[in-house]
């Protein structure tokens, strides 16, 4: 069985990234990775806070 390896992915450990302004760091992160789709996962303080807006 022959395998094509130019196909294979890493998986890596997700980055956690937080702190003041990190949102932004995170979108650098994601743009690097080639990313294009984003889940954030927040709570009702953080959602109350206008942390989760965008911006």
């Amino acid at each position: 069985m022959k395998h094509d390896i130019e196909n294979l992915r890493k998986f890596l450990v997700p980055e956690v990234v937080f702190g003041v302004g990190a949102r932004f760091l995170a979108l650098q992160y994601i743009k690097n990775l080639g990313g294009r789709k984003v889940l954030m996962v927040t709570d009702p303080g953080v959602v109350e806070a206008g942390w989760a807006q965008r911006g």
